[in-house]
């Protein structure tokens, strides 16, 4: 609770008057004096007067606490302190105003029991200090202090004010973090070179099958496509093995072929050196031989084509094999080394931004960071108009004017003609 000589202190000069002490004012003011009691604790001083001195009058109690709260400390200057005071300073209570008197109806009291404290600031927007005044709470013997505005367009900017204030002063944290959350916009190129730099820092720590394993997990079809180079790999220097081992067959046979041919077309040729075509003499003597040897010569000679023909279809299927493999070992090549290392930040950055960008709560965990944090280093933005005017529609105007208990209170001012008033919204803060 404010201290009543601080809301003195604060009040218009206009409504500070001077008055002099009876005898009996001076003794009881004195009395209390004596007894140590604080001028800056109006409960204890109201006690005092109620339960010791039993005045019971409630004008008079008031009058008192404001003449004690408000001179004590001139009164420590004086060598016997109030006995020495013959003019003192007095709150006037007389003055009255729309606001004292839609506070009197309010609470039922009469006008002189409210006091301005502070004269307020109207203004537009979130630049907007309602007036404040304080009562004396017949009922419970106390002070209770108002925020008041004139119209509802008045207690919205003024509850705008506060919530300002508040950012102002303890930042964004001081607020709901999850209500914040739907005020918050990524800003997706701080966000990317953010995780950029989080990923090229940690990369160097993984093995090639983690980062593989976490790339394709963002990425099926890069699995799918170095799974099956993999699996090319392997297939192609299978057949490429197999394959050659025909081919050194099929060649030392075809050398074999090839000599068998030398041979035959050597004897043919001894053979046929003997005939005669004249005399018919190869018919007569040599022509069997030479058509046997012609008949095995014929048989090497569609052995040797046939093994031609089979090693030239081998070598081009096993250039065919091998330009495969070189295409499997450069895929793998790709997903392995720099290249490898290259890719996944490339794809943890792209995915991670578009995830963080899409969900900021995520982005915050993955950083460790609060809301304030995200915003002071420029990762997220935040509109604090919105911010603000969503803080008073969500909550109420009671949430953010009324510290004493979130209420939101309407009331009116009877006029002369018998009419109310428009209406004036009242909030207590103490």
């Amino acid at each position: 609770m404010m201290k009543l000589y601080n809301l003195i202190s604060e009040s218009n000069d206009s409504n500070v008057t001077y008055t002099e002490l009876t005898p009996v004012d001076r003794k009881l003011l004195q009395f209390m004096y004596d007894k140590g009691i604080s001028q800056n604790t109006d409960k204890l001083i109201y006690k005092f007067l109620k339960d010791t001195l039993a005045i019971d009058d409630l004008e008079t109690q008031v009058r008192l606490i404001n003449l004690y709260m408000l001179n004590a400390p001139s009164a420590r200057k004086h060598k016997r302190g109030f006995l020495d005071m013959d003019k003192v300073v007095e709150l006037d209570t007389t003055a009255s105003n729309d606001y004292i008197k839609v506070l009197s109806e309010f609470k039922g009291i009469p006008e002189t029991f409210v006091v301005e404290v502070y004269k307020g600031d109207i203004r537009d927007y979130y630049n907007t200090y309602l007036p404040e005044y304080r009562i004396f709470d017949v009922a419970r013997g106390g002070y209770e202090t108002y925020q008041i505005a004139r119209d509802y367009d008045e207690a919205w900017n003024a509850a705008q004010t506060r919530v300002y204030d508040i950012i102002q002063s303890e930042g964004y944290d001081a607020l709901n973090q999850e209500w914040l959350m739907d005020y918050v916009q990524p800003d997706e190129r701080e966000i990317e070179l953010y995780v950029r730099e989080g990923t090229e820092e940690r990369v160097r720590d993984y093995d090639e099958d983690e980062l593989r394993e976490e790339l394709f997990g963002y990425n099926s079809e890069e699995w799918n496509e170095y799974e099956g180079a993999e699996d090319d790999t392997k297939l192609y220097k299978e057949e490429i093995k197999k394959l050659s081992l025909e081919i050194q067959e099929k060649e030392f046979k075809k050398d074999n072929v090839e000599s068998e041919l030398i041979v035959l077309e050597k004897d043919i040729e001894r053979l046929d050196y003997y005939s005669d075509d004249e005399t018919n003499y190869r018919d007569m003597e040599y022509s069997e031989e030479i058509e046997e040897l012609q008949s095995t010569y014929n048989n090497y000679k569609r052995i040797f084509d046939e093994l031609e023909t089979y090693l030239e279809e081998s070598y081009r299927e096993l250039d065919k094999l091998q330009t495969n493999l070189e295409e499997s070992k450069t895929l793998l090549e790709k997903y392995s080394g720099e290249s490898l290392i290259e890719m996944y930040i490339e794809e943890v950055t792209a995915n991670r931004t578009e995830e963080f960008v899409d969900d900021i709560d995520s982005f915050l965990d993955y950083g460790s960071m609060e809301i304030s944090e995200a915003y002071e280093y420029g990762y997220i933005d935040i509109d604090k108009d919105k911010v603000m005017e969503g803080a008073v529609s969500d909550d109420g105007l009671g949430h953010w004017l009324a510290g004493y208990d979130g209420y939101e209170n309407e009331e009116t001012i009877t006029q002369e003609d018998g009419n109310y008033s428009d209406t004036f919204y009242l909030f207590r803060n103490n």
